[in-house]
């Protein structure tokens, strides 16, 4: 049976065994453009910023050490790869994010409160807004896991680079560097060096 949560538009039923919660199926009831689900790389960035977020607001006296702590655990659980089913909201939305970000405090705050010893839907000890959220918004969040995600998918890339030019130079090198080849290459430089007519003219006058 589903669990029913409520929120300012009203009630809504939740899947009992789902970390995320009303605002999330708000979210994919709302978006359903592309069945595509966020990258784990951008799924890793927001949990960065709400792991660093709660240390932070644990150091400064905001928010108690033991909901501080279990979010921290809660995204470390993340982290680590699990979880990843939580995160449905289509990766097309409208908001500027927000309902991702929201998936996100929601799947953190159910599952800190469990290792709290609470239930999932209730929201207590752990908000995801008051609490998973505290002192963020959604146009500074979204933005810095951009720019977060994109870091951290460099590496990769770069490797992909660097394996596709040795891929292009194993098959292309035995005919760029044949020994025709390097004549042509020799016409075709020679061509590009070749005196404009302005050059052909001033030689022509200085003979003269």
């Amino acid at each position: 049976m589903p669990r029913i949560e409520k929120d300012p538009l009203g009630e809504k039923p939740v899947p009992d065994e789902a970390l995320y919660g009303i605002q999330t199926v708000r979210a994919v009831e709302n978006f359903p453009i592309s069945g595509l689900r966020p990258l784990p790389a951008f799924v890793d960035a927001v949990i960065w910023i709400k792991r660093s977020a709660a240390l932070t607001h644990k150091e400064t006296g905001r928010l108690e050490a033991k909901l501080a702590d279990a979010i921290v655990k809660a995204a470390d659980e993340v982290l680590s790869g699990r979880h990843r089913d939580q995160f449905v909201v289509d990766v097309y939305q409208a908001g500027a994010g927000t309902s991702h970000n929201m998936n996100c405090n929601e799947v953190l705050a159910n599952r800190a409160n469990e290792l709290l010893g609470g239930k999932r839907g209730e929201y207590t000890p752990v908000h995801p807004n008051d609490h998973v959220n505290m002192a963020q918004s959604t146009n500074d969040v979204i933005p810095t896991a951009m720019r977060l995600s994109v870091l951290a998918t460099l590496p990769d890339v770069n490797v992909m680079l660097v394996v596709g030019a040795a891929v292009v130079v194993a098959l292309i090198g035995p005919i760029v560097f044949s020994p025709i080849s390097f004549t042509l290459w020799q016409a075709v430089d020679l061509w590009m060096r070749r005196p404009t007519p302005a050059e052909l003219a001033g030689e022509s006058e200085a003979t003269l």
